[in-house]
């Protein structure tokens, strides 16, 4: 922390104005209890100013509302906790520094309709950092953003999970039009479901646990510091989870599965049945382009010495 408030370590220019940092150090202060061992523990990875680079508010994220409206600041902290160890010993090293890169890393190109092209991408984004540290993009043959859904790596109940803090379609200054055609692309597949297969996918490969997502009343935007910006969200999170075979608890977060339940062949109407059929060889196509990412030769060189000698084999889990 000394460094960041002498101004030794600058993630980005904003750090280079001492009424910033003296703004940091007060407010650190004030939440000590939690912001010291979120340093302490970040200080262990070799790539520090790889994570910082591209997520320059890291070290402030305890200042503010984070991930969920009702996550408490030490449950936000043990999130992060979680979240960089889990990356530094479950991604694959190419997958990881792809991901802490400044340009979206490609984790599959694939075709629907007519050969058109679609891809899905990865990458750490600050523009997103309230809702995650990490947000996966789906992206039309023109690199038009379609969907995207930001998330973070989880302890929950001992169990390691994909916890999405935001899900959004593609901005309101995009033709509509463009969706259509792209859900047509895609055989009928919405981008912001092809978005949530492609995370579900990324999960399944990791070997983690399930998937649980914010609701309507805990999206962040629903904390009463950002209570402006709540016409911001434009589609009910609620009806697009329990869609996907989401089940609410009480803490108003969703559970979903890591792979959906596709419909018997059988039981769809015989007009459909081909459409179908597309759908679920798209998907196909989407596991195997992501998972290629995961083959012998990756998971070999997941972590170096050093890393490995950095990052602690455990850490204190978020409580419910």
């Amino acid at each position: 922390m000394i460094s960041l408030v002498k101004g030794r370590i600058c993630p980005n220019d904003i750090w280079k104005k001492k009424s910033y940092r003296t703004k940091f150090l007060l407010r650190s202060l004030l939440v000590s209890r939690q912001t010291l061992p979120l340093l302490q523990s970040l200080v262990k990875y070799p790539n520090l100013s790889a994570i910082l680079a591209v997520q320059p508010s890291l070290p402030c994220k305890l200042h503010r509302p984070y991930l969920a409206a009702n996550l408490s600041k030490k449950q936000a902290r043990k999130a992060l906790e979680s979240h960089y160890q889990s990356v530094f010993s479950h991604f694959p090293a190419q997958l990881r520094e792809g991901m802490l890169s400044k340009k979206r890393y490609r984790l599959a190109d694939i075709k629907g309709k007519d050969d058109t092209p679609l891809s899905v991408s990865i990458m750490s984004d600050d523009r997103c950092n309230r809702e995650g540290e990490i947000t996966l993009f789906v992206q039309d043959h023109q690199d038009i953003t379609l969907a995207k859904i930001t998330f973070t790596i989880v302890r929950l109940d001992g169990k390691i999970c994909l916890f999405i803090g935001g899900c959004q379609g593609a901005n309101q200054n995009i033709d509509h039009t463009i969706i259509q055609q792209a859900t047509k692309v895609s055989h009928g597949l919405f981008p912001k479901r092809m978005a949530l297969e492609g995370l579900r996918s990324l999960g399944r490969h990791l070997h983690f646990d399930h998937i649980v997502a914010v609701g309507d009343n805990t999206h962040i935007y629903h904390n009463w510091r950002y209570r402006i910006k709540r016409k911001e969200m434009h589609a009910s999170y609620d009806e697009f989870w329990r869609s996907q075979e989401g089940e609410k608890d009480l803490n108003g977060y969703f559970h979903l599965p890591l792979s959906a339940n596709h419909k018997a062949i059988e039981d769809i109407a015989s007009k459909k049945r081909a459409e179908y059929r597309r759908r679920y060889a798209l998907l196909e196509q989407l596991d195997q382009e992501i998972g290629k990412h995961f083959t012998t030769n990756n998971l070999n060189n997941q972590t170096d010495a050093t890393v490995q000698a950095a990052v602690s084999k455990s850490q204190p889990e978020p409580q419910n």
